[in-house]
């Protein structure tokens, strides 16, 4: 048995820490495609296949309207930070507060972060980005990139354009320490935090093994548990 998960990048960890376990009590595999959550929304609507899907509540409410998702079973599952990260090695520029990050940001050579169409920090990010007054002084130093991962990884890889020590700064929905060092938070409360739900696709009448959704706020580590419930 396998139970197939269409969800955003910032959930790919949590899940792999529960795959092994999840197997163990229910003999059941899972497998997932991980990303953008638009990306996600716009494969699911394509016709992917998938049980469960783990976007935010905005999407996951607005394909629950189209009928791809079934109305009574999103859970919130617990919320996503946006954080600011630099290449391992490098100084962590200070971001406690609106007026530190926007130095940090004019200081930096690049600024690499998700898709700010389809990727939930992307999106927050732009929103950052426009609150700060600065679209236009960075403009020329942006990179968008499919998804937070692809960011991380491009900023661990870019060469020091002025001959000093790297100043680029990536932005993501989870803060992966295996590509670059995290500098924190984004200090805006409005921008800095998403809720993220689990819904069921209606396109499947029920997963194929035994899931139980503890409500958020839960141990992230009983998210995905034996026991089917709706």
């Amino acid at each position: 048995m396998q139970l197939t998960l269409l969800s955003g990048g910032a959930a790919q960890g949590l899940v792999a820490a529960l795959a092994a376990k999840f197997k163990a009590e229910t003999g059941c595999d899972i497998t997932g495609t991980f990303g953008a959550v638009g990306a996600m929304r716009d494969k699911l609507i394509a016709g992917a296949p998938a049980d469960l899907l783990i976007l935010t509540q905005a999407l996951i409410a607005e394909l629950a309207r189209l009928g791809h998702v079934l109305p009574d079973s999103p859970v919130d599952l617990g919320v996503v930070r946006t954080g600011v990260a630099v290449r391992s090695g490098n100084p962590k520029p200070p971001i406690g507060s609106a007026a530190a990050l926007r130095s940090a940001l004019l200081a930096a050579d690049a600024i690499y972060f998700p898709d700010p169409k389809l990727a939930t920090a992307g999106i927050h990010f732009a929103k950052v980005l426009d609150a700060l007054g600065i679209v236009g002084e960075v403009a020329a130093r942006l990179a968008p990139f499919p998804n937070g991962a692809a960011a991380m990884q491009a900023l661990a890889r870019a060469p020091d354009a002025r001959g000093q020590a790297n100043r680029s700064v990536s932005l993501a929905g989870s803060k992966r320490r295996s590509a670059s060092s995290c500098g924190g938070s984004s200090p805006s409360a409005d921008f800095s935090y998403t809720s993220v739900p689990i819904g069921t696709a209606s396109s499947r009448s029920a997963p194929p093994c035994p899931v139980r959704f503890d409500p958020w706020p839960c141990c992230p580590r009983s998210a995905l548990n034996s026991g089917w419930k709706r």
